[in-house]
């Protein structure tokens, strides 16, 4: 017994003594093969299991690196060792029985989702782009086939899908064949639909991945010096941007290690350039961070903001309609209350849960709210708005209601039209002055200025809508809110807007609360 444990000792410590070795050849390889063709200011490193879950593509959603391997996909805090969702099975079994799916490679992030490009590896056949939730990674369900070697269009990946990159900025995504891309083709967001196709001025060896930023596609390849070069989408220019390695082979694929996926991200440290490589044993990946080429334009030409669309759409559009859901903070930080609020034609109701507003009332009040239970909600419902029929019912739910229209206004005490009239996105839209645009990772921002009140506005859209708003002094430039939002058309449950329970008076309250 004692033998065997002996040997088995030994035969863990030749292990890690094998891993460590190579880790350090190939930290050494590494040396030799980059060269020091374009410096970068630090890198992000995994090792062994690790390095094969970070091993195809990288993105990020502007909180933490998502990484693809070649059937995962992991997403990892920004200190490198923290993993916040992991899918080790992200491939779906749909898509596998269907089109023969089994690589992921490069991926991108926008609007809350990952767009990740799965092939029927050495196939390409069947070229697949599918959609995960950012946060969870998982699988939502929805993806597009792309037209592949055997579909005699001229929309053709005849060499599989090695990569996706999303530009918000036009609502589009962009994928191209890895070996001699000459154009690429861009595809809607959210439809998933072809929509173009971009003739590039000089075609591109071994793309791996891309990521857009203020109107140029940078695009990580795998060629000799797995260079990094950049795209003009307005136009069509390529023009090389950086080198990665120095070295190369003839003789030996792959020599120095594989180029991999990109993206971009503005940090502290100045850099914004994130390119993925695996080390030249394989046994190590590597997420390198780059500073911008000195000198160099970070903006294109012919680079036309988002047209200011979003608010009218998201916001405008939707509150218009008449009919709509709300979900909302008040407040801000430790101290925001959770409300809801629905709005069908001239009726209304907003309702907040009683576990939310105990810590934020008075000890008195929260006394009286703990008596409906910390999972009982209140519910204010105003009913034909701006008619002679206006009523106002405060719902105790599961006790009751309160039909507060009966009720005088000594009983009310407070004032019953402000109530009838209030909307929590009142926002004077007609003097709003539009006055900027940024793209970011994930989201679009657009600025206005109310220009009776002097405020701005900034409104926060992803591709599912709006997501928060915030407001500043507009001559001090000091943030006076932050409110984290969904808006959205339509209401699903139109019971709602009607009281539910026993009608309660002044006198059952006071007898049930007194």
């Amino acid at each position: 017994m004692d033998q065997l444990n002996f040997w088995r000792t030994v035969r863990r410590s030749l292990a890690v003594f094998l891993i460590g070795l190579l880790t350090v050849l190939s930290g050494w390889a590494n040396a030799q093969t980059e060269g020091n063709v374009y410096p970068y200011a630090s890198v992000d490193r995994a090792v062994g299991i690790d390095a094969l879950e970070r091993s195809q593509g990288v993105t990020t959603d502007g909180t933490a690196w998502i990484y693809s391997g070649k059937s995962s996909l992991v997403k990892i805090s920004f200190d490198n060792e923290t993993v916040l969702a992991i899918n080790k099975k992200a491939i779906p079994k749909d898509l596998s029985k269907q089109f023969g799916s089994k690589h992921i490679g490069g991926i991108s992030c926008c609007g809350g989702f990952v767009y990740a490009a799965i092939e029927d590896s050495k196939v390409w056949a069947h070229p697949v782009v599918a959609l995960y939730s950012a946060d969870t990674l998982e699988y939502t369900g929805k993806f597009v086939e792309l037209l592949g070697k055997d579909s005699g269009s001229e929309q053709a990946l005849t060499h599989g899908v090695p990569w996706v990159a999303c530009d918000p900025d036009v609502g589009v995504f962009y994928v191209a064949q890895c070996d001699d891309a000459q154009k690429l083709f861009a595809y809607d967001l959210d439809t998933l639909e072809y929509v173009r196709t971009i003739a590039l001025a000089t075609p591109v060896d071994e793309i791996q991945g891309g990521e857009m930023y203020k109107g140029y596609l940078y695009v990580a390849t795998n060629d000799d010096a797995r260079a990094v070069y950049r795209i003009n989408v307005a136009r069509g220019t390529v023009e090389h941007y950086f080198d990665r390695i120095l070295a190369h082979s003839d003789v030996i694929a792959n020599f120095g290690g594989e180029g991999e996926d990109i993206t971009v991200l503005p940090m502290e440290d100045g850099t914004l350039f994130h390119a993925l490589n695996i080390g030249a044993l394989f046994v190590d990946a590597n997420l390198r961070h780059y500073a911008p080429v000195p000198g160099l334009s970070l903006e294109a030409e012919g680079h036309d903001a988002p047209e200011v669309r979003y608010l009218q759409k998201f916001v405008i559009d939707v509150l218009e309609s008449g009919e709509y859901t709300l979900h909302m903070g008040l407040g801000e930080g430790a101290e925001t209350i959770p409300l809801d609020c629905w709005r069908s034609g001239a009726d209304m109701t907003y309702e907040m849960t009683v576990s939310d507003l105990l810590s934020r009332v008075s000890d008195e009040d929260s006394a009286i709210l703990q008596k409906l239970g910390s999972a009982a909600k209140v519910r204010l419902i105003l009913q034909g708005i701006g008619t002679q029929e206006e009523k106002v019912f405060l719902v105790l739910q599961p006790i009751g209601y309160i039909d507060m229209s009966e009720l005088t206004q000594e009983e009310l005490e407070f004032d019953l039209e402000d109530v009838l009239h209030s909307d929590v996105l009142q926002i004077g839209f007609g003097r709003l002055e539009f006055i900027r645009s940024e793209n970011g990772n994930g989201y679009v921002l657009e600025t206005y200025k109310d220009t009776e009140d002097e405020v701005l506005y900034s409104f926060y859209f992803t591709s599912r809508g709006l997501s928060a708003v915030e407001t500043y002094d507009a001559d001090t430039g000091e943030r006076i809110s932050r409110v984290e939002l969904t808006l959205s058309i339509g209401v699903n449950d139109k019971s709602v807007f009607t009281p539910s329970g026993a009608k309660l008076s002044i006198a059952d309250v006071e007898r049930l609360f007194g």
